[in-house]
Parts: structure tokens; sequence; C-alpha cells
């Protein structure tokens, strides 16, 4: 035998079309809120990527010319916005839509728009800063001199 049983609905429950407005209004101003700052977070980190991506490749470079006992270079061209460097470094692309400034202290006799940063077999290094960035977001990619260190900053405002 089937029994049927009956629900009983209260008249307050679930939700009135006004009150999923408002939810649906409030959700929206949330979005249009958040979708500039998730923007800049990705600008940030492609920013981020490539500095430490470099800064890693310069480590690279100042190695190799440790270990063959030879000196090495990381040489820019900024007018194809690429960089390349020692035996094993394949030509690496850099973001176009980032602008990229090479202050080295050793300018190759290429032209404009061509820097290089060396390195020798005791580590030193010919020194230099890349500016990688968009408006104020920006990181410094620094080489000691004297250690051929790199590192990666912020610069103050």
């Amino acid at each position: 035998m089937i029994r049927l049983r009956h629900i009983e609905r209260r008249a307050d429950a679930g939700f009135t079309l006004l009150e999923m407005l408002v939810v649906l209004a409030l959700l929206g101003l949330v979005a249009a809120v958040a979708m500039p700052l998730l923007r800049g977070g990705a600008e940030t980190g492609l920013i981020e990527r490539t500095a430490y991506r470099l800064s890693a490749d310069l480590s690279a470079m100042r190695l190799e010319a440790i270990r063959h006992n030879t000196e090495t270079a990381l040489d820019f061209d900024l007018k194809s916005n690429t960089y390349r460097g020692g035996r094993r470094l394949a030509p690496r692309l850099l973001p176009p839509q980032l602008a990229v400034v090479v202050e080295a202290a050793r300018l190759p006799s290429s032209g404009q728009g061509a820097a290089s940063i060396r390195f020798y077999p005791d580590g030193s290094a010919s020194g230099g800063r890349i500016v990688i960035g968009q408006g104020s977001r920006q990181r410094v990619v620094a080489v000691d001199g004297l250690t051929g260190l790199s590192r990666v900053y912020r610069p103050a405002p």
C-alpha cells in the first residue's frame, strides 16, 4: 500500500524577487571592484616572473664563467626585445608589454639598443641594473660588480 504524505509549505519559505535582485546587485558591485585589482595583480606577477627569470639567467652566466674559467656575458638587444648569453642559454624574448631599461657598466660597440653585462672567471662582473616594469609597477635586477651576484628589488617610490 502506498501512502502519500502531504507536505505543508509555509508562506514565508524561499526568497522573494526583491531579495534575489539585491543579492545579484551586491555580487555585481563586488565583481566591478575586484576585476581591476585582479588585472593589476596579473601584471605585477608578469613583472616579478620576468625579473626573477632574468636574475636566474644572470646567475647562470656567472656560474658558467667560474666553471669554465672564461669570460661570459649576457647580451641584451632591446630593439628585438631579447637577450642571450653563454653556451647553453638560448635567446629569450622579454614580454613586449613591459618596458625594459638596461643600465650596464659596459656597452658593446654594436650600437644603440644593445647592452651587455659581463662575468669574469673570478666571479666578479661588469655590473649593471635592469629596470623592468610598467608605470609605477617596477622591479630592478641589480648586478654587483665586485661579487657578480644579482638581486631583485622593488624601487622606492
